[in-house]
């Protein structure tokens, strides 16, 4: 399942824990004013894609470099 954040973020974080047996990918843009927003949903998502500056953001600015985020494997076929 791949995600953004063009629609609303609450329709983005239901999808991402409805997908419980798929590879949830989320490109976290356009990024909400409060990062925090995003956060609170990464625990549903299994692959994260920031772009340098949302990277840096979500971060809270405690990293230099994010460029992929691979939390789990995907799930066997």
């Amino acid at each position: 399942l791949l995600l953004q954040l063009e629609v609303p973020l609450d329709a983005v974080d239901a999808a991402a824990r409805a997908a419980k047996d798929a590879l949830v990918v989320l490109n976290p843009a356009p990024m909400p004013s409060d990062p925090e927003l995003v956060r609170e949903m990464l625990d549903a998502v299994d692959v994260l894609v920031p772009n340098r500056s949302d990277g840096y953001r979500l971060a809270d600015g405690r990293i230099q470099h994010v460029e992929v985020f691979l939390r789990r494997p995907p799930p066997a076929a």
